[in-house]
Order: C-alpha cells, then structure tokens, then sequence
C-alpha cells in the first residue's frame, strides 16, 4: 500500500493525502464495514498521531475497533491490537485517565487471549505505563513499565532498541519517584544497548536523562559534561545548528556555572 510506504519512509503529509483518497474508495467499493477499512482506518490514525494530530487518530481507531470487532470477534488479535492503539491515542490526546481506564479493561483479554509473551501485550504494557506516568500514578507506572522491559527482552532479546526504549521510560519513573541509584542504572543499561544498536539521537537522550539524574543529585560537574556529550550526539543526528544541539549546549553551560558557584 502506498500510503503504508509513505508513513514507513516518515513522509507524513504524504501519508494522509493517500490513505484520504484510499479510505474514500473503499467506502465507495466495499462499504463501510469492511476489514480492509478497518485496517486502513488504523493506519490513518498513526499518521494523524505522527502528524501531532491525535484528536483525529481516537474517532478513526474508534471505528477501526468496530469494524474489526464485527468481522472477527472481541478477543481476535487484529481487534485487540487495535484496542491498544486507541488506548495509545487517547493518551496522545491529553485522555490519560481515559486511556488508562480502555488499557485495564483491554489487559485481561490480551493476557488470556494471546498469553503474555506477544507483542500486543508489550506494547499495551509500555502504552498503560506511560500513561500512568503522565497522569502522576508513579508507582503504578513503574510497576507496569518493569514488566513491558521483562517482556520486551523475552520476545525481542535483551539488546533490542525496544528494550532500550521501555528501560528509558522506566528510568524516568524511578526518578520521578526519587529512586535515583535505580535510575541510573536502569538509564546506563539503556545506554549501553544503544551504544550497540541505537541512533545518534537515541544515545543523546539517553546522555541527558544521565544528565538530568547526575543534577538532582548534585553531581553538577558530571551533569554538565554528560550534557555535552548529548549535545555532540545530537549534532551527529541533526547537525550543528539543530535546536536540540544549542538546548543541550545551553544546559551544558548553565549547570557548569553552578558547579563553579
């Protein structure tokens, strides 16, 4: 499918303006309760959330789950899924408590269903626990994001980026909570893994979140130098006269200020 293509490639714009086009054909051609609408429903509600446009991603997910839901059942890998990524819609839409609400009701019926070593079932843990984090359950998401890294390394192996990414998001939860000696080393492993097989960008923010841990704890000297190496990472990703370069240049220099105070 051409607009999947586009939304593999990052060439978003792209993206919506095909599956606009598409969507209206296959209502046209096979009406309006067909899975291959459903399935193309879910793919435009990725695009509008990769295009900052999450309001329009909940309605299209909301139909993708009915369609999907009558076609196959309640508990069919493709209506599960889809029920994960409109939790994770919600979420991007500011509806956390109502994202966390879908994502517990979601989670038994994954777990019996397609058991707990799948996928499905470690992104709706990763997407149930960042929503938890930013609705201020901090507990609750740093019990739920240990979990998502446990499944996420029996499934992808223990130096997949997606481990990383879940170890990143438990990290941060451990800070918020004040458990910084966990943290750090939850934030080292992720490191370590993207040193292997991360991006340039990935390693920067994995160095700032060290950074930002190394602050709290008043190693401003070791914060500071932590901030500079990101920053270089980021000018590999981006270049160096990309925002995230002069931000992370800035931190650098206002931290290192303080430690000479």
């Amino acid at each position: 499918m051409q607009g999947q293509a586009h939304y593999r490639s990052g060439e978003y714009e792209q993206a919506s303006e095909v599956l606009a086009r598409s969507l209206e054909l296959l209502r046209k051609g096979f009406g309006d309760r067909h899975p291959r609408l459903g399935r193309s429903l879910l793919l435009g509600a990725a695009v509008a959330v990769a295009l900052s446009r999450p309001e329009e991603a909940v309605p299209m997910a909301q139909e993708a789950i009915a369609i999907l839901e009558e076609t196959f059942g309640p508990n069919d890998v493709q209506t599960l899924n889809a029920r994960t990524h409109l939790g994770d819609h919600l979420a991007e839409a500011g509806k956390t408590d109502e994202a966390i609400v879908f994502h517990l009701e979601t989670l038994p019926r994954v777990e019996e269903t397609l058991g707990t070593a799948h996928p499905v079932y470690e992104f709706l843990l990763f997407s149930l626990g960042t929503a938890q984090g930013s609705h201020g359950e901090d507990v609750a998401a740093r019990e739920t994001l240990a979990k998502a890294v446990d499944v996420a390394r029996v499934i992808r192996g223990p130096n997949h980026p997606q481990v990383a990414t879940a170890l990143s998001h438990l990290g941060d939860a451990q800070r918020k909570l004040g458990e910084f000696e966990d943290a750090d080393l939850t934030h080292r492993e992720a490191l370590q893994i993207r040193r292997r097989n991360g991006t340039p960008a990935r390693i920067a923010a994995s160095l700032e979140a060290l950074a930002r841990l190394a602050d709290d704890e008043g190693n401003l000297a070791e914060a500071a130098a932590l901030y500079e190496r990101a920053a270089r990472q980021w000018a590999e990703a981006y270049g160096p006269g990309d925002e995230n370069v002069l931000e992370t240049r800035r931190l650098a220099r206002t931290v290192a200020t303080r430690a000479e105070d």
